[in-house]
């Protein structure tokens, strides 16, 4: 007996052969057009995808305020940008401030220009903050956008960020000078982050500034971690005089290597800025000494009329008698409402700090005072010096104290616990106590003086990086419980500490939808960690006794 469709040898016939061909076909046709048809509908979904993006990309944020998050997903760029220009030109009346975020995208100089066409009908916008760094467009695109952003009639603010790109040193210079043009513009920031420009690039860029130093009020020059020496200081000596109009200057040279003799003649420069009213120096790692400390507090001692001042000195080599230099040139700042000062350094301690404090204590109307100490290993006489300090400026309202890794030491807490009776009049105060050695006692002390602040509506403390266990943590979570009840707003950090995940797990639970606190927590330990600790500690008593 044989199968339907087969002989007696098993073999199949011919014309059942052919049938199952074309049925294998017929499968094979259906397989190919299922897949073609699921292609069809995957890429139908990323075009609509796409399609959204493109067709909704600015948001409406109210008051004339508009923000543009270009996103890096869509793979579309000409029609991206062309879309944009054209919605753009919809808003046209109601713009009057607009944020283009426009970074990581890979534009070339012809998207940039379709960009560009959007903003050229822009007739109503006073403010633009357009950030195009780590893109492609060249010198081509930057001189694009800038010609257009001159034109603009009505613009008196601009926020040109520029990171990351390789631009020429004719460019610098062709960009400011077009910018120049503008008729409107009256507050510059230019931001050239990690762009690799060497001294001549500084003056090139400075070189494009013949007509904007006639007109701005605000200049704000970010240049950080590029390629300067000391030569940059040379150029910035010449370039500062003529910023006649300028009343609010930030310069940041924040990782470059400008030294004491760079700084030197930076200090020239900035001794001319007598009709300065807020200025941010920022020269964070830039190997300045003790001498640089010296030009620069000459140099500001010069600058009466200051009333904000924000000073960033932070992992230089200034010792000891920088400090002094520093704290001799604050005694004459007296009309200061707001100073950030940040000294952190290794470099010097105690003494230098205290010089610090010393001229801080002349400044009676300060409004609001951020101090950054860390690392300066001051311990607890630094922070009676700053109670000395606060207790002068009666006038405080904004405190922020970062005090990190200065040797204070669990049972030293009360100190601070102490410090806080100057502060009844302080509103927001934000404090950074990590690397301490605080425990349980010096945590509760801290949150114990803060609720001795009446007026505070706003607190940011940070007490981790610690050997905090969980044994330890019941009785901070009731103080912290009851600084959640007197102050509006709470942010508790409490980080790389040794409790468990068990029981960080349980207070990140607890405080999730708490009304007045913000619980930022983790384990940096595991139980088997705790299990040893606590034989240790056992074993400790037993050989005492």
């Amino acid at each position: 007996m044989t199968k339907e469709g087969t002989t007696s040898t098993g073999t199949v016939k011919p014309s059942v052969a052919l049938k199952n061909k074309k049925q294998a076909e017929t499968n094979k046709n259906y397989l190919i057009w299922g897949l073609i048809g699921i292609g069809v509908l995957v890429n139908a979904v990323i075009i609509y995808q796409n399609y959204i993006q493109i067709h909704h990309p600015i948001s409406n944020l109210g008051n004339g305020k508009f923000l543009f998050d270009y996103q890096s997903t869509i793979k579309n760029h000409n029609k991206a940008s062309q879309d944009f220009a054209s919605e753009l030109k919809t808003y046209r009346n109601q713009i009057t401030h607009l944020e283009l975020q426009l970074s990581l995208n890979q534009f070339n100089a012809e998207q940039m220009g379709f960009l560009s066409q959007g903003l050229i009908y822009l007739d109503s916008v006073q403010n633009i903050k357009i950030s195009l760094s780590h893109n492609e467009i060249g010198d081509k695109g930057a001189l694009n956008v800038c010609t257009v952003l001159a034109a603009l009639p009505k613009l008196h603010t601009l926020h040109l960020g520029l990171d990351a790109m390789k631009l020429s040193n004719e460019t610098l210079t062709q960009c400011m000078s077009f910018l120049g043009e503008s008729k409107s513009l009256t507050a510059l920031t230019v931001s050239l982050i990690h762009n690799k420009i060497k001294d001549e690039g500084a003056k090139a860029l400075v070189e494009g500034f013949t007509e904007l130093k006639k007109k701005l009020t605000t200049l704000n020059l970010i240049l950080i971690s590029n390629e300067f020496t000391a030569d940059v200081g040379k150029i910035f000596e010449s370039f500062l005089p003529s910023l006649e109009k300028t009343t609010s200057l930030y310069l940041s040279l924040y990782a470059n290597k400008i030294g004491a003799e760079g700084a030197h003649y930076l200090s020239k420069g900035l001794e001319t800025q007598g009709q300065l009213k807020n200025l941010n120096l920022d020269l964070f790692f830039n190997n300045i000494t003790d001498t640089g400390a010296q030009s620069l507090s000459k140099a500001l001692t010069k600058l009466t009329s200051l009333e904000s001042l924000k000073l960033n000195l932070e992992f230089n080599y200034i010792q000891n008698e920088g400090g002094q230099y520093v704290g001799e040139a604050l005694k004459n700042l007296v009309n200061l409402k707001t100073l950030h000062i940040n000294v952190a350094t290794k470099n010097f301690g105690y003494t230098g700090f205290k010089h610090i404090t010393e001229g801080l204590q002349a400044l009676v109307n300060l409004e609001e005072l951020y101090i950054h100490c860390g690392v300066n290993k001051i311990g607890p006489l630094g922070i009676q010096d700053l109670k000395l300090v606060y207790s002068r400026l009666t006038k405080l309202k904004r405190v922020r104290l970062n005090f990190y890794e200065n040797s204070l030491g669990d049972p030293n807490a009360i100190k601070v616990n102490e410090m806080f009776d100057a502060l009844k009049g302080v509103e927001e105060l934000e404090l950074n106590f990590n690397f301490n050695n605080l425990l349980e006692y010096g945590i509760n002390q801290i949150l114990k003086g803060v609720q001795k602040l009446p007026n505070l509506k706003r607190l940011d403390l940070d007490v981790g990086q610690s050997e905090v266990n969980d044994e330890d943590v019941n009785s901070i979570f009731v103080e912290l419980d009851n600084v959640g009840k007197k102050v509006p707003e709470v942010e508790f950090s409490f980080l790389h500490t040794a409790i468990t995940q068990e029981v960080a797990d349980k207070l990140a639970q607890k405080y999730l939808n708490h009304s007045s606190i913000k619980l930022n927590i983790n384990s940096s330990v595991s139980k088997d960690y705790l299990e040893e600790r606590k034989k240790k500690q056992e074993q400790e008593k037993k050989d005492n006794l």
